[in-house]
Order: C-alpha cells, then sequence, then structure tokens
C-alpha cells in the first residue's frame, strides 16, 4: 500500500500544478480524491536529501525562527514529515501557509512542550492524497496546515505522561479562546489544531473538565 505513495505524492503536486484533481483515493487508483478548497497544495514533496526538499525546509525554518518558534523543539521537518511514507519523506506547504503555521507552534506547540518538560513529536501537514491513506477525515485540519498530532517521544511515552500531555493540552485549550482550538485526546497522543471552530472531540471533553478542576 505505501510502496507506491512517494510518486502518489509527486503526481499530486505534478497534477495540483496542472489545476487538478489529486490522483487515487481510498476506494481504488481510479477514484480521485477531490481538493477542499483552501487545502495546501505542496510545493515540494521528498527526502531531505533532495536539494529542493533541503532548501525549503531551511527557508522554513528561518521563516518559524523569525516569527518567534524555537526550532530545536518544533522544527520545518517534524512539522512536515508524512511518516507512514516508505522514506519519511517530506510534504512543504506553500509559503503563505507559513504564518499560520508558525502561530500554531508558538501559541500552541512550544507552550505545551514547556509543560511538559520533555521532547515531543509532532505530525503536522499532511497532502490531500497522504490524508486519505491514512484514514484522515476529509476536511482534516491537516490538509490545511492548522493542525498537528502530537505525542509523547520514547522512551518517556508512559501511560501516566500520556494522561498528562492529554492535561496540559486541555489546559491549553481552556486558556486560549482566542486561539479557537479543536481538542481530540486519543489513547496514545492528543490533536491540536487552531483559528477554525472551539470544539473538543473522543477524550477531550472528559480532559477539559478534568483542568478545569485542577486550575
Amino acid at each position: 500500500m505505501w510502496g507506491s505513495l512517494v510518486a502518489f505524492l509527486v503526481a499530486l503536486r505534478q497534477n495540483l500544478t496542472a489545476g487538478k484533481k489529486a490522483p487515487g483515493g481510498t476506494k481504488g487508483p481510479s477514484e480521485p480524491v477531490v481538493i477542499p478548497k483552501g487545502a495546501a497544495r505542496p510545493i515540494a514533496v521528498g527526502v531531505p536529501g533532495d536539494p529542493k526538499v533541503a532548501a525549503l525546509l531551511t527557508e522554513m525554518n528561518q521563516f518559524l525562527a523569525k516569527n518567534g518558534v524555537d526550532t530545536s523543539v518544533a522544527s520545518a521537518r517534524e512539522f512536515t514529515l508524512l511518516p507512514k511514507t516508505p522514506e519519511k519523506v517530506s510534504a512543504i506547504p506553500p509559503r503563505e501557509y507559513w504564518p499560520a503555521i508558525a502561530t500554531l507552534l508558538r501559541e500552541v506547540f512550544v507552550p505545551l512542550r514547556k509543560r511538559m518538560g520533555m521532547p515531543l513529536e509532532i505530525r503536522g501537514f499532511r497532502p490531500v492524497d497522504y490524508n486519505a491513506k491514512v484514514g484522515g477525515a476529509r476536511y482534516s485540519r491537516h490538509i490545511y496546515a492548522t493542525a498537528m498530532d502530537i505525542y509523547v517521544a520514547p522512551p518517556n511515552a508512559t501511560t501516566e505522561n500520556k494522561n498528562r500531555l492529554k492535561l496540559e493540552a486541555a489546559s491549553i485549550y481552556l486558556n486560549r479562546p482566542d486561539l479557537k482550538i479543536g481538542f481530540g485526546a486519543y489513547n496514545s497522543n492528543v490533536h491540536l489544531d487552531w483559528g477554525w471552530k472551539r470544539r473538543t472531540w473522543k477524550d477531550g471533553a472528559k480532559w477539559v473538565k478534568a483542568a478545569k478542576r485542577v486550575a
């Protein structure tokens, strides 16, 4: 299933440049994936060793740093990584999406990282076809580059630390209503997005109640 995904993503970039629908879909390679309005269309897809991808990752890191993001804990490579591809490629969203990414990392992720006091892993931007392949919602905020899934990095990924991550994420949700944060709490990770609609799902509401009790 994943062996052809890199070629799939390259085809996506080529087709989007030409204004076509994304190739493939969840029901078979002949079914197109419709690109929702406003979804980010990657300007480069490839491994960090690819010269174009490497240059864009450097440029994006510089942009994030200039906009107040601590790139030692939240880098462009982490946000653009597609972990379920065999080569662990990066998909770079267009530059006009970078300010929203900087806000997400600066105002949501970095404070969460400081609260946790330990390394966290990010899964951020997803091109539309990759999102479909991994079972993401059709209008997932990941395709707009305004969402991230966050995990406690090994070897600290204990049940206690995963629960603490959910509690701290819930606290950020409570304390920043201005950001219109979306918060979902899962078994192994949390999802946080911003700028669309303030809401919770899965176990998010439970952890928000818990955060209120300890506030």
